[in-house]
């Protein structure tokens, strides 16, 4: 036998796995590697990230420079109060084959703009009360209008309805939004239109925009004028989303002695279910009356909103269909009742507020806690 047959090579001692690499010998070699491993450098991480990193730069730099040069320039921009005041004010609402014509299309368009634009509060108080004095002047011209002559025939009813419908909505909703005191008894006056040239349908919205932006100026002086004329709406519509708004607008335009306030809103709590009576029993609670509490008691209690199918939806063909409520709006009702249940000294409804505090909801924990201290101090 040689001598190189008695030693055995590095990797057939690592093959047999009885030896491990003596001390100072290279661990790349010991395990069987032809070639050392070059430890990691400055220069290498520049090439693993830092040229990929420049690319996505470039491209991304690269996309915002053409979304400035380009895209900029094609954003729609704000127009002036007196454009947008002016457009409806021209508006005709004029349609060729059922089609808006584009012309009439920027109109509408711009009393969408000037709805919302009032209610972020873009303008100053000067241009507020520009706005309200010609938007008053353009719904009592709409009342005035639709006052006299004979009915409309059903063909300029058809052509009528969606022009003026979609007009009148958007000089109600901005009236309101201008936040003037001379605009009330104009709204007030909305109520009481019988606007015989729409149908049932939008006169209903009609009175809903007006109930709601109402009920948006129960701080300005003369705004419980519209008292009156709501108690009398909630007494003669059966319609849930009318009473609906009406409840909550008597809830913060009535005062807690108006005893013909809290009569109408007792009689639609003891005569309506869900909703309707649920937000009754909510504006009696606002205005001080206890009269509401055996319905205050439920709302308070969150096993009520958890059992049973309590959430509705009615389809345009006039079915109801019935859902367990979803957890977003058992937690705004939980809420909605805590807030209104602080404006009564009724041990048996704080005790429900005071439950609530461990409730499942961190948002009406808060409340319920908060409403706890308020009382306390």
């Amino acid at each position: 036998m040689s001598v190189e047959d008695t030693h055995s090579s590095p990797t057939d001692s690592h093959n047999a796995g009885d030896a491990s690499p003596e001390p100072g010998v290279d661990p790349s070699v010991a395990d069987g590697l032809d070639y050392p491993v070059e430890p990691l450098s400055a220069s290498m991480l520049t090439k693993m990230f830092g040229v990929p990193l420049l690319i996505i730069t470039v491209i991304v730099g690269g996309a915002i420079c053409v979304v400035l040069l380009f895209g900029a320039p094609s954003a729609p921009k704000a127009h002036s109060l007196d454009y947008l005041l002016h457009a409806l004010e021209i508006s005709g609402g004029q349609r060729n084959a059922g089609m808006l014509l584009p012309r009439e299309k920027e109109h509408w368009q711009a009393g969408l703009e000037l709805t919302e634009r009032l209610k972020k509060g873009e303008f100053s108080a000067e241009q507020l009360d520009t706005a309200a004095t010609r938007l008053v002047q353009m719904v009592e011209s709409e009342m005035e209008s639709t006052s006299e002559s004979v009915a409309p025939s059903e063909d300029s009813t058809k052509q009528f309805h969606f022009s003026g419908a979609m007009r009148l909505q958007f000089l109600i909703r901005a009236l309101g939004r201008t936040n003037q005191p001379q605009v009330v008894p104009v709204l007030v006056r909305v109520l009481d239109h019988p606007w015989d040239s729409f149908d049932a349908k939008e006169r209903k919205m009609f009175l809903v925009y007006a109930v709601q932006e109402l009920a948006n100026l129960h701080t300005l002086e003369g705004s419980d004028a519209a008292v009156a004329p709501l108690i009398a709406l909630l007494e003669s519509m059966d319609d849930a989303t009318m009473r609906l708004s009406t409840c909550t607008a008597l809830s913060v335009l009535a005062s807690p002695t108006n005893q013909e306030a809290i009569d109408a809103l007792s009689s639609v709590r003891l005569s309506s279910d869900g909703e309707v009576g649920w937000s009754a029993a909510l504006a009696l609670a606002r205005l001080g009356s206890s009269s509401g509490k055996t319905t205050m008691l439920d709302l308070l209690d969150r096993k009520f909103w958890e059992t049973g199918e309590r959430y509705h939806t009615t389809d345009e063909g006039g079915v109801t269909r019935s859902y367990p409520m979803p957890p977003d709006l058992i937690r705004q009702w939980l809420m909605a009742a805590i807030d209104a249940a602080a404006n009564l000294d009724d041990m048996d409804l704080w005790e429900m507020i005071k439950r609530l505090k461990s409730d499942a909801s961190p948002s009406v924990q808060q409340r319920a806690e908060a409403a706890w201290a308020a009382r306390s101090t």
